[in-house]
């Protein structure tokens, strides 16, 4: 298999990118707030599922306890799970403190929700509105159905394995088998993660990402996310954290697990928003480009990554020799340029001046419907990228920090 060296920089590109903007859009704190959030919320999801799998699928309370033990052994710990089961259980009728109980519990549940909402609307830049009460009562009836949904798929696991178990179907299946059904009932928890998140990606946004990238992120982050989990319960001394901390011990390392996977959530699901709007974002980092005087190592490494974006080199380009002249004054003004090589001058108002690799040229006046106030040639042998006033337009509806920086430039 053959490596392709020229797809290493644009990789580069992406995986930056994704985390320059989760930085700027300072999803550490949604990090956070998603964990407490999911933390705080735990419990009743937890009860809603217990609820749905043993009063409508008949799940008995030890299989439901030996599941989540060998499951989800940070979970089992931090909570007294053999009295919560006996106390859905208890509950024989349903009346109106049930039914306040219950409502207040998928309330508390939503939360969990809602930071995510929250932190995919900052990701994919929609502003939040006030919902009317029919879509906010339909999110509530499908946040319901995910509960369900989890439950069933944790029905059906644990119904096949008791039916192999019932059955003795395992002790004749051949030595293969028994171990691919093994592995296949370890990494279900994985797999039912894998879905949730693929389905998170490809709804939550509202601009529908291709399948394809939803499933990359999807798989990216839970297999990280398994990876990292394996070497929590590898190096993680959970004796010497119970001799500090006792009880919570469990409970602070459930957490740091969580915000563990919420910060890979929503970094991945940054790096969708950058697939869907790579070239934008690549124009955006182009025009923002730091000047080649700059001392700071982060706008040297900009520089370097984004000074010669190979993704446009594919589309159109102008070569010019140098002494050539690339527009006059007066000209039409419906293009702007960017220098990939070379050097141009221009000259305005008797004053001359000279641009190199990475910057732009002619934006003044496409901007403002106006003929050409200036001319410009090629100082040397150039490489110009051509941007049309409809492509430029489009930049300064999506980056205010482009349009920020065309007004400096034109006062």
């Amino acid at each position: 298999m053959r490596i392709n060296y020229k797809q290493i920089p644009e990789t580069f590109q992406y995986l930056t990118l994704s985390f320059t903007l989760f930085s700027t859009n300072n999803l550490f704190i949604y990090a956070a707030a998603g964990a407490f959030g999911f933390f705080c919320s735990l419990v009743p999801i937890v009860l809603m599922i217990a609820a749905v799998l043993m009063r409508f699928f008949r799940t008995s309370p030890e299989k439901l306890i030996d599941f989540i033990s060998s499951s989800y052994g940070s979970l089992y710990h931090s909570f007294d799970m053999p009295n919560v089961m006996a106390s859905i259980l208890q509950i024989k009728g349903v009346g109106l403190f049930e039914i306040i109980v219950g409502i207040s519990l998928i309330w508390m549940a939503r939360r969990f929700f809602l930071y995510v909402m929250q932190g995919m609307s900052c990701i994919f830049r929609v502003s939040a509105k006030q919902k009317p009460v029919i879509i906010s009562v339909i999110s509530l009836a499908i946040e319901i159905v995910m509960v369900v949904i989890v439950a069933l798929l944790l029905f059906l696991s644990n119904t096949f394995e008791s039916f192999i178990a019932m059955t003795g179907i395992i002790n004749l299946m051949p030595f293969f088998l028994k171990k691919s059904g093994e592995l296949l009932m370890k990494f279900l928890p994985s797999g039912i993660y894998f879905l949730l998140i693929l389905l998170t990606y490809r709804i939550a946004p509202g601009c529908k990402p291709k399948w394809k990238i939803c499933a990359f992120a999807s798989l990216g982050c839970t297999v990280i996310f398994f990876i990292v989990d394996a070497f929590f319960h590898i190096f993680i001394d959970m004796s010497r954290y119970n001799l500090i901390y006792g009880v919570l011990s469990n409970v602070i390392v459930l957490l740091l697990e969580v915000y563990t996977f919420f910060m890979l959530f929503l970094y991945f699901a940054q790096f969708i928003f950058v697939c869907q709007y790579f070239d934008m974002l690549l124009f955006e980092q182009m025009y923002l480009l730091p000047g080649k005087d700059a001392n700071r190592l982060e706008d040297a490494f900009k520089r370097l990554l984004f000074i010669q974006p190979k993704h446009f080199t594919n589309s159109a380009t102008i070569d010019f020799a140098a002494d050539d002249q690339i527009f006059a004054a007066g000209d039409d003004s419906s293009v702007i340029y960017y220098i990939f090589s070379g050097t141009v001058r221009t000259f305005a108002n008797n004053h001359m001046r000279y641009h190199s690799a990475g910057a732009f040229f002619g934006e003044a006046d496409c901007v403002t419907y106006r003929p050409r106030t200036e001319s410009a040639s090629a100082e040397t042998d150039v490489k110009l990228i051509p941007v049309t006033h409809d492509m430029f337009k489009e930049l300064l509806d999506f980056s205010p920090d482009v349009a920020n920086r065309l007004l400096k430039h034109l006062f």
